[in-house]
């Protein structure tokens, strides 16, 4: 999960890169515009980064909620199964004193 992570934030921020000098490669702007839109452009990735790196946080702990509640069920269940096991040995058993 952490690799998938990683590739994700990697690529929004090399995507970022790469869409923030496209666009002012092809922008008819003066350099003092450019130099503006650069140190803008800058400001923004931190923010975005946080921003995936908070997504990302809550939908891990949506999944860990999620596995808990899972294995819950499944803890539940294997009692359950424990308890018919037991109910239907003590019946067999029960049953042969009587034949």
């Amino acid at each position: 999960m952490a690799k998938g992570v990683g590739k994700f934030l990697g690529g929004m921020v090399i995507g970022t890169a790469i869409g923030v000098v496209t666009g002012i490669l092809i922008a008819p702007r003066s350099g003092k515009d450019t130099r503006s839109l650069i140190k803008k452009s800058a400001k923004q990735i931190p923010l975005l980064a946080e921003k995936a790196w908070e997504e990302t946080l809550e939908r891990l702990q949506e999944a860990i909620i999620a596995g808990r509640e899972a294995s819950q069920r499944l803890y539940e269940m294997k009692e359950d199964i424990a308890t018919v096991e037991t109910s239907a040995r003590s019946e067999g058993e029960r049953r042969s004193l009587f034949e």
